[in-house]
């Protein structure tokens, strides 16, 4: 974690900015190689109701 936040900081972002950051880049890479990802309603109906949102 220290060195996330090393790398954050350099980057001028918090650590949870890094992450998401991240994220976004592997999203970015696996759709690349992939097709682009589409959710669907019932994709986000499924994700709600897995996170209880």
């Amino acid at each position: 974690m220290d060195k996330l936040k090393y790398i954050a900081g350099h980057n001028g972002r918090s650590a949870n900015k890094e992450i998401e950051q991240l994220i976004l880049a592997h999203i970015a890479s696996y759709e690349s190689v992939h097709d682009p990802i589409v959710l669907t309603e019932e994709d986000y109906d499924f994700i709600r109701k897995r996170t209880n949102r």
